[in-house]
């Protein structure tokens, strides 16, 4: 029989009572729902959220009806059963708000390893400040078991007698990258070396239970997997909004996806090619970084997955160095997020909240593209090692407002050489209900107000479901979409500045938010590869890298033996906006260094080794 007319059949209702039992689908379980096959007899998975998780239990408790994960504070669960059981008694229930097909595990996004610790600043990083390895903190692998006898991971492993018995390389690598200790080899070092790792299972794809979290003080969860192209706020994503709000301190870091020439199946975005093509509903969530892929140069590859997310909101939130994948980008953050939250922790005592963590993160992050976030790079390239000055030198805040409130905040004794003054709002949102056309619901404003009265207003995207737009530059405007805002005065002028956040909606209570402000500083000019005592190969080529916000002008690049003064020509003219250089290195074994002359100013490297 046809499974339009089992539909009929089996809810024996109206046809405005079938409405509303489709109404709780997800758009891919709708879509099957309204197929004309065949309905099978056999066993299928099922994501249920319903609003009273006892009584359900209590209705569901009969032989061929089986639990398989829950996450019960969001009353969120997976089912097996049948397809005409599902149809006919779970979904016409009332309890049961919303459901979707269910996957038991999702698809690993790398296959081959890549490896490099400069494109995000981590080497520059681990050279000047080798106490800042994550240490305190435990990063949380979620999906099948890592190789837990690997030297990268030695004496820094919690056990978890429910993680997954199947050992996976894809999940040793994404380890590794997190806070592989490097014992056997440099390769194996990952960004977080003291950290602890934790192997935790995704059967069901929903979060980890409340005493895992608290039990093992994680307060990071790196989900480097996806399961197709999901455009709507499903039940995993507010389950993972919940977590936030239930665990104040922990990150949860999610890769984009490898689908970025893909085009959406079903959603508003559903005909524009190479957008919303992110991978799985629970990147959808509000309260997580999702983090896209670049090359060594700052290059966003094709197969990255694009925002925007479902209802228009910027995703991915950033990117990071993935060379095969995304990944092994949400693996780096994740690294790099467990090493933001030691620095926070050794300079103030306490752990950060997650919501000051994400937005240091990406107020600190490398603009990438057109000037302003996009739907391609989010908020930019992570670097680490500005995302440390932030904590260490930088301004940050916490607060809270209502409906109707705001919170002010004083930016005065500003350096008077600062360039691009940015600030950045981030707020852990309450989860909304599955299935929603927005997933906002507390909305938060954020203003800048100049030394002469003047309103700045955060950047604003357009995000109408046409790729014209969709490429358009970052505007400025009201947000009402995004739980992220963030405000840039290019040429700040010397002067007091005041920080408004306004509590445009908040729907109950208080919201609470974190805020950082950050800068560059005219001329900036410094080496981040090499750094002291890393190695090149005589004879081989090797990349000079740098951070400059100089513009307009060219640079001499020369090298020379240690402890000489003579400087060896490399380039008369390099172009200083790219930040590298193909340099090949001199074939001799020597202590050298590189430096770089730019009019009246010069910057040598460190020492290190051909």
């Amino acid at each position: 029989m046809l499974r339009c007319l089992l539909l009929l059949l089996c809810l024996k209702t109206s046809l405005s009572a079938q409405r509303t039992v489709l109404e709780k689908c997800s758009p891919l379980l709708r879509q099957e729902a309204l197929e004309e096959r065949d309905m099978r007899s056999d066993k299928a998975l099922y994501t249920v959220q319903v609003n009273d998780w006892p009584d359900f239990k209590k209705r569901i408790a009969i032989p061929g009806v089986r639990v398989v994960a829950a996450y019960p504070p969001s009353g969120v669960l997976v089912i097996e059963c049948s397809e005409a059981f599902f149809w006919s008694v779970v979904l016409p229930q009332s309890i049961v708000v919303f459901a979707d097909i269910a996957q038991m595990t999702a698809n690993e996004e790398i296959i081959v390893p890549g490896h490099n610790l400069f494109a995000n600043q981590i080497r520059c990083i681990q050279a000047k400040r080798p106490g800042l390895d994550g240490r305190g903190t435990v990063i949380s692998i979620k999906e099948f078991a890592f190789d837990t006898s690997d030297v990268d991971f030695r004496n820094r492993i919690l056990p978890n007698p429910q993680q997954q018995l199947d050992i996976r390389v894809h999940a040793t690598i994404m380890a590794t990258l997190a806070a592989g200790g490097g014992n056997a080899d440099p390769a194996g070092g990952g960004v977080a070396k003291g950290g602890r790792l934790y192997s935790s299972s995704f059967a069901g794809l929903l979060p980890d239970t409340d005493a895992d979290y608290e039990g093992n003080e994680i307060r990071v969860q790196n989900h480097s997997y996806g399961s197709g192209i999901q455009n709507y706020y499903g039940a995993n994503a507010l389950a993972y909004d919940q977590t936030t709000l239930d665990h104040p301190e922990l990150v949860h870091i999610f890769s984009a996806g490898n689908e970025g020439g893909a085009t959406a199946p079903t959603g508003v975005y559903a005909n524009v090619p190479g957008f919303a093509n992110l991978t799985g509903n629970y990147k959808m969530a509000k309260n997580v970084l999702t983090v896209g892929a670049i090359d060594s140069f700052n290059i966003v590859p094709v197969f990255s997955s694009r925002g925007p997310a479902y209802d228009g909101r910027l995703k991915p939130d950033m990117v990071a160095y993935g060379a095969d994948g995304t990944s092994g980008a949400a693996a780096v953050v994740s690294g790099a997020a467990a090493v933001v939250q030691q620095a926070f922790f050794e300079k103030f005592g306490y752990w950060p909240g997650s919501d000051l963590v994400k937005a240091v993160l990406l107020g600190s992050a490398d603009d990438l593209n057109q000037v302003g976030p996009d739907f391609t790079s989010g908020y930019g390239s992570l670097n680490l090692f500005n995302a440390i000055e932030l904590v260490e030198n930088r301004i940050m805040a916490t607060g809270t407002v209502s409906t109707g409130e705001s919170q002010m905040f004083i930016l005065s004794a500003l350096p008077s050489n600062l360039q691009n003054l940015k600030i950045t709002l981030h707020w852990n949102d309450v989860p909304a209900p599955a299935n929603t056309a927005k997933a906002l619901v507390n909305d938060l404003d954020i203003q800048l107000i100049t030394p002469d009265g003047s309103v700045q207003l955060p950047w604003l995207l357009q995000s109408q479901p046409d790729a014209t737009s969709l490429t358009q530059p970052a505007g400025r405007g009201v947000d009402t979409l995004n739980n992220t805002e963030q405000v840039v005065v290019q040429s700040p002028v010397p002067g007091t500045y005041l920080v408004k956040v306004i509590g445009k909606s908040v729907a109950a209570g208080m919201q609470s938010f974190g805020i950082v402000a950050n800068w560059d500083t005219l001329q900036h000019l410094v080496w981040t590869c090499p750094v002291k005592r890393d190695p090149c190969t005589a004879g081989k080529e090797v990349i000079l890298r740098w951070e400059t916000n100089i513009t307009g002008a060219s640079g001499r690049l020369a090298w020379r033996v240690s402890g000489t003064n003579n400087w060896q020509e490399i380039d008369t003219a390099v172009n200083l906006q790219a930040g590298y250089f193909r340099w090949m290195a001199p074939d001799t074994f020597t202590a050298a260094q590189v430096r770089i002359e730019v009019g009246e100013k010069t910057v040598d490297s460190d020492t290190f080794l051909i």
